[in-house]
């Protein structure tokens, strides 16, 4: 059993540490120069924007739209005879 606390315990300070360096570069450090994309008050890299895009579509279509296409592969479940 102290085996799993100190496991955790290491756990966190790793964690601790690796989280706090994100908060730093993102609060305290400079940012690089380049070719940024700004939406209201956020700049981020074009290249980050039009991945975000391209991933956020299908999540939200997902989202909404979950029933029909639940509907639609259990149907094509079951045309093709798949069990």
């Amino acid at each position: 059993m102290y085996s799993a606390a100190i496991a955790a315990v290491i756990n966190t300070v790793i964690s601790l540490f690796y989280y706090a360096k994100i908060v730093r570069t993102m609060f305290f450090d400079k940012q690089p120069t380049g070719a940024y994309a700004t939406i209201g008050a956020t700049q981020m890299p074009l290249q980050s924007m039009v991945i975000t895009t391209i991933l956020v579509v299908p999540t939200v279509i997902l989202g909404v739209f979950w029933e029909q296409f639940y509907q639609f592969s259990k149907n094509a479940i079951f045309m093709f005879g798949v069990q």
